[in-house]
């Protein structure tokens, strides 16, 4: 009896192990009935480093972030085409940190959903482990509208889960900053979110950077969560802080530093952030 109640209880476990894995695995895409009288003229997969089949200039920076596969579909509505990029990264983190560097004068950016950007010719969002790319050739009212239809649809069909901003910068002065936050790994991150700081980070591999970039009249802050691969990087760079004209903030672990680089004095900051 014992024995039987053993087995049933294992079973359950891996049963339920198989379905959360068969979710995570489970891809979103446009069928026929979703496009409302558009027809969908292409659809591929790109799993891993096939990715280089699609873009091949920029797929190392994917793969660098976690990818597990992408999704290209094309839908033609109204004599308007519309490309769809569906990108599965490993996990939330890693799909908020690709479309982190990735949008750029976003005219909208609370539609929907947290995590959105919205232009003439492109909308972009990261929701749970996917990042969404839907663009568009005319700009046009109408084909953002339906940019919007076709991200909806797919959204339908994710669970909504949400990247989690730091505790650190979940503090009410940091508020009103938090969609400019800038998640970036290793150097190809660094290189595609904030170039300027690349130069710091010459010698270093496998760390990651949170960072909010500011801008005020007085002049600007960066303010960074860095989170090195090991406690002797993260005390080395600790010690090359003075030559970069950094301050250090606090450390929040051993192989984690908060740090903020400006032009403000002492007095300055103060007012402006609370630190």
């Amino acid at each position: 009896m014992k024995n039987k109640k053993t087995f049933i209880l294992v079973f359950l476990v891996l049963l339920i192990n198989s379905l959360l894995i068969a979710q995570q695995n489970v891809f979103p895409q446009l069928y026929q009935e979703d496009v409302d009288g558009g027809e969908i003229t292409r659809t591929e997969f790109y799993v891993g480093e096939e990715l280089w089949g699609l873009i091949n200039g920029g797929a190392d920076l994917y793969l660098e972030y976690g990818l597990d596969r992408t999704l290209l579909q094309e839908v033609v509505y109204e004599e308007k085409s519309f490309r769809v990029e569906l990108y599965g990264m490993t996990d939330v983190d890693a799909a908020f940190g690709i479309f982190s560097i990735n949008k750029f004068n976003c005219d909208i950016t609370d539609s929907l959903v947290k995590y959105i950007c919205i232009t003439p010719y492109q909308l972009q969002a990261a929701v749970g482990r996917f990042y969404f790319s839907i663009s568009n050739q005319s700009g046009d009212r109408k084909a953002q509208k339906y940019s919007l239809h076709l991200f909806e649809k797919l959204l339908s069909k994710i669970e909504l889960k949400n990247f989690i901003v730091p505790e650190y910068f979940q503090q009410p002065q940091f508020e009103q900053y938090q969609n400019q936050i800038k998640l970036m790994k290793g150097k190809l991150g660094l290189q595609n979110g904030f170039p300027i700081w690349e130069k710091y980070f010459s010698g270093f591999n496998d760390y990651e950077i949170i960072l909010i970039p500011i801008k005020a009249e007085e002049g600007f802050i960066n303010i960074a969560l860095i989170d090195f691969s090991s406690d002797e990087d993260a005390e080395r760079f600790s010690k090359k802080i003075s030559l970069y004209n950094f301050q250090q903030v606090k450390s929040v672990s051993s192989n984690k530093l908060i740090v903020v680089e400006t032009n403000f004095d002492d007095d300055q900051l103060e007012k402006f952030i609370t630190i």
